[in-house]
């Protein structure tokens, strides 16, 4: 936020809002630590993509190397394709913006950046990268292993990448978006300690605290609820209105893009056509990372 021109102090009330998000202590306390690296390292390489197409070349080369970098280092594969995917509606556009006005130069040094930053950084976790895909060709994400019907009950998967019904298992419900703006729509989590003065524990007689299933909303199950802050929203919607620049329309596509894929079989219109159409999409699972 720094980077972009936003005041200090707006500027950290920004980042404890995005640090201190209630799914990350979700993702802790579920041991998903490359999945919190990967979240942690995008301001890097957003802000890397911000000041070259500002036209600050070094700065941007630098945090962009460095950012895309840390984040493939991570190794959270999906995570990092999710970022990819709205970052490049920004880029896109951008370019498009650039050509229109006839800056050539300027999108040469662009693409020069990217291609040597990407390369850089690929470079740098290509150990990592590479045994995976090659892993990968072995494992359920790869080619189907049985080529019939087998009993008759099931037919095997005809072609790469995982099953529709087990990559789609943690799609977000409309109640589970309602979640993220207000809390507990959805209830908490699935094993959520229950105090004893609670109303539920009073009905149940229990007289000490107890772990009981307090979630209700689309997910077979949850650790806890992807709380975004109430506040955090407003002044999103509120920023709508007051920025001028046109980065607010792509801050706001992302974000319904990412709501979207977090719905996954609950949005099988546009999901349906990214599962069997874009590539490697259909590696992924749990849709629902998308949005936390």
């Amino acid at each position: 936020m720094l980077v972009m021109g936003v005041g200090p102090w707006t500027a950290l009330l920004g980042s404890l809002m995005f640090g201190l998000s209630t799914n990350h202590y979700v993702l802790f306390e579920a041991g998903h630590t490359s999945k919190i690296v990967t979240i942690f390292t995008s301001p890097l390489l957003m802000s890397g993509i911000w000041l070259i197409h500002k036209r600050s070349y070094l700065y941007g080369a630098a945090l962009f190397t460095l950012g895309a970098g840390l984040n493939l280092y991570a190794n959270h594969p999906q995570m990092t394709y999710y970022l990819a995917m709205v970052l490049a509606i920004y880029v896109v556009v951008e370019f498009i913006r650039a050509a229109m006005a006839g800056e050539w130069l300027h999108i040469g040094k662009m693409l020069g950046i990217y291609v040597l930053g990407s390369l850089l950084a690929l470079g740098a976790s290509w150990s990592k990268i590479s045994s995976t895909l090659d892993y990968s060709k072995d494992t359920m994400r790869g080619k189907p292993i049985l080529t019939t019907k087998g009993d008759g009950t099931e037919e095997a998967k005809k072609g790469e990448g995982l099953e529709y019904d087990y990559a789609m298992q943690w799609s977000n419900g409309t109640i589970d978006i309602l979640a993220s703006a207000v809390p507990l729509a959805a209830g908490g989590s699935s094993v959520e300690w229950v105090k004893k003065d609670n109303k539920l524990a009073r009905v149940l007689g229990q007289n000490k605290s107890f772990q009981a299933p307090t979630y209700w909303g689309a997910l077979p199950f949850t650790s806890g609820p992807a709380y975004l802050g109430i506040v955090a929203i407003f002044l999103f919607f509120f920023a709508m209105f007051v920025v001028k620049h046109w980065i607010r329309w792509w801050l706001l596509s992302g974000v319904i893009l990412t709501l979207i894929i977090s719905m996954g079989k609950n949005f099988p219109m546009i999901n349906d056509l990214f599962y069997y159409y874009l590539p490697y999409f259909n590696r992924f699972r749990t849709p629902i990372q998308c949005c936390r």
